[in-house]
C-alpha cells in the first residue's frame, strides 16, 4: 500500500525437518512490525506478514503549566546530576532541591522555582496540569497497549501514547524519541505522551534525548 514500509527478508541456514509457521511480533517504535517465520527443511525465511505506520497525535494544551519542566504537589527530589530546562513547581507542598547558579552544560536548573500554597504562578500551573491529565487519561488514539512493567531505555521511539498497567523506568540505556518516526505530521507538532498506572523512574546518569 501507500504507507507501507519496504523491508529486506532474512534468510538463514537451519536444520528443520518439517515446515512449520510461528508467528512473532516487534515492537520498534511507533511501527509495529509482524514477522511470520516460516520453516522449512534446511531453510527458515522470515517475512514481512504486517506493518503498521505510526499517527499523528493532537496536541495537549498545558495552558499555564507549559512552561514547567517539573511540577509536583508535596516535593520533589533529584539523586544529582540533573540538567533541567524550564520551571520547577510544587504546591501546596514546599520542598524543592537547592541547585547552583546555572550554567550552560552543566547539571542544575535552568529555569524559575515556584513552591509553596501561597505561590499563585505554582498554583495556577497546577491546575492546568489536571485539566490536561484529565485529556491525557481519555486518549485512545496511536495507542501502544502494554502489560506490567514497561522498559524504556535502549529504545527509540516515535510519536504516540505509550502506557503500562503498572511502572515505567528508564534503566538500560537512553530513551531517544524520534520525532519522525511514523509521524504524518509536521516533525515540530510530534507529541509523545507515557502513561502509567504508578511511576516513571529514570536511572542516574540516563537521558530523555528529543
Amino acid at each position: 500500500t501507500s504507507n507501507s514500509t519496504r523491508i529486506g527478508v532474512s534468510i538463514k541456514a537451519a536444520n528443520e525437518t518439517t515446515a512449520d509457521v510461528i508467528a512473532s511480533r516487534l515492537t520498534a517504535g511507533a511501527i509495529n512490525l509482524e514477522l511470520a517465520k516460516v520453516s522449512l527443511p534446511n531453510v527458515t525465511v522470515l517475512v514481512p506478514a504486517f506493518v503498521k505506520q505510526g499517527c499523528h497525535l493532537a496536541a495537549v494544551d498545558l495552558g499555564l503549566a507549559a512552561p514547567f519542566a517539573v511540577l509536583a504537589t508535596s516535593s520533589v527530589t533529584d539523586a544529582g546530576g540533573s540538567q533541567i530546562n524550564g520551571d520547577m513547581g510544587v504546591t501546596p507542598g514546599a520542598t524543592l532541591p537547592t541547585y547552583a547558579a546555572y550554567s550552560p552544560g552543566t547539571p542544575g536548573l535552568n529555569g524559575t522555582k515556584h513552591f509553596g500554597p501561597e505561590d499563585s504562578t505554582a498554583n495556577l500551573a497546577r491546575a492546568a496540569a489536571i485539566t490536561a491529565l484529565l485529556v491525557i487519561h481519555s486518549r485512545s488514539d496511536c495507542l501502544t497497549a502494554t502489560i506490567g512493567y514497561v522498559e524504556l531505555g535502549g529504545r527509540t521511539l516515535g510519536p504516540g501514547l505509550y502506557t503500562s498497567s503498572s511502572y515505567m523506568q528508564i534503566d538500560s540505556g537512553h530513551l531517544i524519541l524520534d520525532a519522525g518516526m511514523g509521524d504524518t505530521g509536521a516533525i515540530s507538532d510530534a507529541v509523545f505522551i507515557f502513561r502509567a498506572a504508578t511511576l516513571l523512574t529514570m536511572k542516574a546518569g540516563m537521558r530523555v534525548i528529543l
